[in-house]
């Protein structure tokens, strides 16, 4: 099952790739990817009963302090949505909630994968630097093709320092539930930051 998650991720990221160089007009449809990226995380779930409530926990918590953010600039900085997310309801895309899933659960699988490191507060710690880093380099992208925008086009270090936050939370929910090793989430992490680099030098 790991074998066909990973070749139907890394398909859907090439496929990806050809569209924001060849075909920018078509990345309003990057919500099927992300909504891919999260199925596939959660199908590679061992124990699907017990991430069941951290997965929920997430994608809420997620949409709420978006919600918060761009309705009062009290997190994150002033950014609203554009249209290349898919549906939103309330200026905040569906998907955004299954973005947090995958970004959080991919990095926290990644440190929970060192196998030195056992301590939950560090899982989490380190988990949300990672994600953190991930942002920093998705965000290039995402303001070009109108993913989201910056008032003044201008990233606020407060972005980085609530991602940093909010993740390091968000992980350790994952991190305290006991399950074996999400590997397809490690391998999305990795593809992610060669898709986005990628995208950033070629189109």
């Amino acid at each position: 099952m790991n074998k066909i998650n990973l070749s139907i991720l890394l398909l859907f990221h090439i496929i990806g790739i050809l569209i924001f160089i060849f075909y920018p007009n078509y990345v309003s449809l990057s919500y099927i990817t992300l909504s891919v990226c999260g199925l596939s995380v959660f199908i590679a779930e061992k124990n699907k009963s017990k991430v069941y409530i951290a997965y929920l926990s997430i994608f809420i918590l997620g949409f709420i302090i978006e919600f918060i953010g761009v309705h009062t600039n009290y997190l994150f900085g002033n950014y609203v949505y554009g249209n290349s997310l898919g549906y939103k309801s309330e200026g905040i895309p569906i998907i955004i909630g299954v973005n947090w899933i995958t970004i959080v659960i991919s990095s926290t699988s990644l440190i929970k994968g060192i196998k030195f490191i056992k301590n939950n507060f560090i899982i989490a710690l380190t988990s949300g630097i990672l994600c953190t880093i991930l942002d920093f380099i998705i965000e290039p992208v995402a303001i070009k093709f109108d993913f989201w925008s910056w008032k003044n086009n201008i990233i606020p270090i407060s972005n980085y320092i609530d991602w940093f936050i909010f993740s390091f939370l968000f992980s350790y929910i994952y991190a305290r539930v006991k399950t074996p090793i999400n590997k397809i989430a490690i391998y999305l992490f990795f593809i992610w930051i060669i898709f986005f680099t990628l995208i950033q030098w070629m189109a």
